[in-house]
């Protein structure tokens, strides 16, 4: 519920020679795939302990699906969160490095 409330407008975006994007099934397995697939804008709080910063942003994701039956059963969505928070300002890697000195610092 936090990211549906923190990026309320995310829609697909239009497919172009441009993206790179993959549809694939097998039996009772399919997937989509899309760098970039959507986009959104940062609206809500409280994703990640995030406040809202109303920055649009692009989601590179993969959604896969399991049928059984006939009917959908499983979804399952990976979303490059790096690359969202990157665009959101937020450089996960170097916060991760500054942690990582931090902590190294404290053990001397």
């Amino acid at each position: 519920m936090p990211f549906l409330k923190a990026f309320p407008t995310r829609g697909m975006l239009p497919k172009t020679q441009e993206d790179q994007f993959c549809q694939l099934g097998d039996g009772n397995y399919a997937f989509d795939f899309g760098f970039p697939l959507m986009y959104g804008t940062h609206l809500g709080d409280d994703w990640l302990g995030l406040s809202a910063t109303g920055k649009k942003v692009t989601m590179r994701v993969l959604d896969f699906w399991r049928k059984k039956d006939g009917k959908l059963k499983e979804n399952w969505v990976m979303i490059d969160m790096v690359d969202i928070l990157s665009q959101l300002g937020i450089d996960v890697f170097e916060l991760l490095k500054t942690e990582v000195q931090k902590r190294n610092n404290n053990l001397c």
